[in-house]
């Protein structure tokens, strides 16, 4: 039993780090994005939080709107 709660006590303690990171990261993009009108490197780091989270619905859009910004439309269709 004290296993298996160390074991679920650790899944929460990675899921909860692993969501700070992508938290930071489409911060990172989002800055880059509309703060300093870098589409390429907001790409890079929405495709980051992307491998990460593969289910996140705001970073693939974000990513699609960083392609069709610099005319990589073929891209835009995930």
């Amino acid at each position: 039993m004290a296993r298996l709660t160390l074991l679920t006590v650790w899944a929460i303690a990675f899921l909860w780090a692993q969501s700070g990171k992508v938290r930071k990261l489409l911060s990172e993009a989002d800055k880059e994005y509309y703060v300093y009108r870098n589409p390429e490197r907001a790409a890079e780091l929405y495709k980051e939080v992307l491998s990460l989270d593969p289910t996140n619905q705001y970073a693939a859009y974000r990513l699609a709107r960083c392609y069709w910004y610099t005319n990589n439309t073929e891209h835009c269709l995930l």
